[in-house]
């Protein structure tokens, strides 16, 4: 966001929500999250666990600094789940988070673009009923009308 108020970059993609009165932002993707789970949990033999299922397992999330949309939308989830969820840590990276989980740390919710990260030493299970997801989007300077950038984000959209 700095670099685009700043005039840096014409165009920036970004974690949304993001919200300033200087910048438009338009949605691009969405990405339903997944638990992300140590492959020797009970929960990781399932095809699918529900966000009640998290109960009692300590999580490794995304830190709100980094990523508020899906701190905020995984705290929201485990309180309608009925419970307040027990964050054991905050991390920066999700390949951090997923590295943790590997490590017997924890388990984390992240989008399933995530995947392919330490596939081997963990398992990525669905979230039954509401899960959290993600937005990425593109932003741009309000008042930016160049055809430059509205060409870039015809083709993006596409």
């Amino acid at each position: 966001m700095e670099a685009l108020l700043s005039g840096t970059i014409d165009v920036g993609v970004l974690r949304t929500p993001a919200a300033h009165p200087d910048l438009h932002v338009r949605s691009i993707r969405r990405d339903e999250c997944v638990v992300v789970l140590p492959v020797g949990s009970v929960l990781a033999k399932q095809d699918g666990v529900y966000m009640s299922d998290l109960r009692d397992e300590p999580l490794v999330l995304v830190a709100r600094s980094i990523w508020p949309g899906l701190y905020d939308s995984v705290v929201t989830l485990c309180r309608a789940a009925g419970f307040g969820p027990t964050i054991r840590l905050e991390v920066t990276e999700v390949q951090t988070a997923v590295g943790l989980v590997a490590a017997g740390m924890g388990v984390s919710i992240l989008p399933k673009a995530t995947q392919n990260v330490h596939a081997r030493d963990v398992r990525y299970v669905s979230i039954k009923g509401q899960a959290p997801v993600v937005e990425l989007g593109l932003a741009w300077r309000r008042e930016d009308d160049s055809s430059v950038v509205q060409r870039f984000l015809e083709i993006a959209q596409d």
